[in-house]
């Protein structure tokens, strides 16, 4: 499967990319939901907040963060170590845990967060072994643009 995505037209594979974290994302949070109840996935940290704020610090500031951290910097340190299938694998184990870890809003968050991480993680490493994009700009566009539903989705439809 991997191979296949690093041969695709560098556009589909960021449609891919960008259905299957939407649908990951989706998916598992109703699920999620279904299971420990409605309110498991909605956090209170910016309530008080402006959609601006909100906005600024969820679609922009947090995924360039995040991604920096979690999977170019963990990423990465850990292929340094050794660049094979069995570290890049390993990698995208490492960042994932702390990526859900990082969001420890509840246990299910923190699932829901390592789950989330993996797709992250698996985009970087294919769009890493492809030579005509750049790894951490499709995973930040991927994240970013999950994090803006969100943000449509809970904060200004009020639909979460």
């Amino acid at each position: 499967m991997m191979n296949y995505l690093e041969r695709i037209d560098k556009y589909y594979f960021l449609f891919i990319a960008l259905l299957t974290i939407v649908f990951v994302s989706y998916s598992g949070s109703y699920i999620i939901e279904y299971i420990a109840g409605e309110d498991t996935l909605n956090i209170d940290f910016f309530n008080d907040k402006s959609l601006l704020y909100i906005f600024i610090f969820t679609v922009i500031v947090g995924p360039i963060i995040e991604t920096l951290i979690f999977q170019f910097g963990i990423i990465e340190l850990i292929l340094l170590l050794k660049k094979n299938k069995f570290f890049e694998i390993l990698a995208i184990l490492i960042s994932s845990i702390i990526f859900g870890l990082t969001h420890n809003y509840n246990v299910y968050y923190i699932i829901f967060g390592v789950f989330i991480g993996i797709i992250f993680g698996i985009i970087y490493i294919v769009a890493k072994r492809r030579k005509d994009m750049n790894a951490f700009t499709i995973v930040l566009i991927a994240h970013a643009f999950t994090n803006l539903i969100a943000f449509f989705h809970n904060d200004v439809f009020k639909l979460g």
